[in-house]
Order: C-alpha cells, then structure tokens, then sequence
C-alpha cells in the first residue's frame, strides 16, 4: 500500500465519521439522511458485501434517496466494516 493510499483511506475514514455529510457512522450506525428524512441501519447488518446488496431494494423504495446516497452507503458501509470493492 503506497502512501497516497494510506492518505485517501484516512481521508475516506474521516469523512464517514462527520455528521455533515449526507452518510456518515453514528456509534455503531450507519445513518443516511438528507432534509426530508433519516434511516439508522445497524453496523452489524450491513457488514458484508451480501448483506449491503440486500438494503438495496428497500433503500430504491424510499421516496427520498437517491442514486448518490446509494452509492455513498454502499462506499461508507465497505470502508467502516474494511471490506474491498469487488473488481470485475
């Protein structure tokens, strides 16, 4: 691991811990929130690749998230349980 990517992983670590940001880790939650609303998921039901892929359906279904929560939920939940992205 080089040192650019030791950084961009603090970097991406600190991020996930700042209420600011519209997903960020509260404890041992991940919370999702923009103005219209806020979901908590338990960090122990999202800490594998399986388990993030099944919140998917329910989270399309919420009027209020859309494509960019996903994808920022799906990167904050790999990062806090350390889990690498798949590469195709």
């Amino acid at each position: 691991m080089s040192y650019d990517d030791v950084h961009r992983y603090f970097d991406k670590l600190n991020r996930i811990e700042d209420p600011s940001e519209p997903v960020f880790i509260d404890k041992d939650f991940i919370v999702i929130h923009s103005q219209e609303s806020k979901l908590l998921i338990q960090g122990d039901r999202c800490n594998t690749h399986e388990k993030i892929l099944a919140w998917i359906p329910y989270l399309c279904d919420q009027s209020w998230i859309t494509p960019l929560l996903i994808k920022n939920f799906i990167e904050t939940a790999e990062i806090y349980h350390k889990l690498k992205r798949a590469s195709f």
